[in-house]
């Protein structure tokens, strides 16, 4: 049987919106990835940050004027991903400088 095995980095780097345009500086060492509505993308987003040991914060907001289309904002410090995460710390910082 095969196995397929996916890391932190690419359930961040590739279900989290985070090298898209969807990714902000909150402050100093702060970055905001936007979740998609999709559930499951949201669980590994989650799973991945706690599978890292990375602390972090959500916010939930709106994403249309009819309040239909609830997001997520996963909010933690870039600093905490830069030893299991090379490439996406690098890309991070490298959009952020």
């Amino acid at each position: 049987m095969k196995e397929l095995k996916l890391t932190p980095e690419w359930v961040l780097s590739n279900l989290s919106g985070t090298l898209s345009s969807n990714l902000h500086k909150k402050g100093t060492g702060l970055i905001i990835i936007y979740g998609f509505q999709d559930a499951l993308n949201s669980q590994l987003t989650e799973l991945a940050f706690e599978t890292l040991g990375v602390n972090y914060e959500t916010e939930e907001y709106y994403s249309d004027d009819s309040k239909t289309d609830l997001d997520t904002y996963y909010i933690f410090e870039l600093e905490d991903i830069k030893d299991e995460c090379p490439n996406l710390y690098k890309t991070l910082k490298d959009m952020n400088d």
